[in-house]
């Protein structure tokens, strides 16, 4: 009995090894870069914008995944996105079925940039894609998202109002999307974020954190610190954007307010 025990460990260990080495020989056989100008076609074609990747790409071990290197995102000339590294961790089975399965992200050095110009348009958004709008859109998922030292930039055309957001986390986990026609509508996940510094006009936030949660068009950020006008700030936030008009809860404890800085 022993002897049938040892010998079942044996084969399913060396199966196990076959496995591990098939691995490794795809990845160091795969060229995967010969497949970056149907990426960025299919990329495209799916957000309506126009993406490119400058940098290589790679696969790697351990976990399995696959990362590029510069990346550009643009709408009608005017770039949304550039992205120093994009990490994504893959399924292999169905990647060795040329197919992408995609179970976490991660976004390094990320340069966000979003403009509403005069007539209340955004520049991520495609007219050439509103013959889609009441459509409902493909569910997404992911296990995973993170973003590590990014920073957003807002800019509203109509006021003049400029928004920066520098040195900005965010890791969430349990991310899910119901209908991409309406992400804010229908995302869900948790997570947490923090950021450095928020520059508004003559408005300076520093070390901002908070853990985060989005639910049917409600984002809540519980526990929420931070630093302004030289004093400590904590409470909460949330921001309902599930119906047509956005409702903003603000409740912020300030202790040691500084009343110079604040004139």
């Amino acid at each position: 009995m022993n002897a049938m025990k040892k010998k079942v460990l044996f084969i399913l260990g060396g199966g196990a090894a076959a496995l591990v080495l098939a691995v490794v020989i795809f990845a160091l056989t795969f060229n995967i870069n010969a497949y970056k100008p149907r990426i960025e076609a299919a990329a495209s074609g799916a957000t309506g914008l126009d993406v490119r990747i400058n940098g290589k790409m790679r696969l790697s071990f351990f976990p399995f995944g696959v990362s590029a290197k510069d990346i550009h995102v643009a709408n009608k000339g005017g770039e949304i996105l550039s992205l120093e590294n994009l990490n994504l961790g893959v399924e292999l089975m169905p990647l060795l079925k040329k197919q992408l399965k995609v179970t976490g992200c991660e976004l390094v050095k990320p340069v966000v940039t979003i403009v509403k110009d005069a007539d209340g348009k955004y520049n991520f958004e495609n007219t050439e894609r509103k013959s889609t709008k009441g459509q409902p859109g493909a569910a997404f998922s992911l296990n995973e998202f993170k973003l590590s030292k990014g920073i957003f930039v807002y800019i509203d055309k109509k006021t003049g109002e400029k928004t920066e957001f520098k040195d900005f986390n965010l890791a969430i986990k349990d991310l899910l999307i119901t209908d991409t026609s309406d992400i804010i509508k229908n995302v869900s996940f948790s997570g947490s974020f923090d950021c450095k510094e928020v520059l508004k006009k003559d408005l300076n936030i520093d070390n901002v954190k908070s853990p985060i949660k989005a639910k049917k068009g409600v984002i809540y950020l519980m526990s929420l610190t931070m630093d302004i006008f030289g004093a400590k700030a904590e409470g909460d936030v949330t921001a309902d954007k599930s119906e047509a008009d956005a409702v903003y809860k603000i409740n912020l404890k300030i202790s040691k307010l500084d009343f110079e800085k604040l004139q």
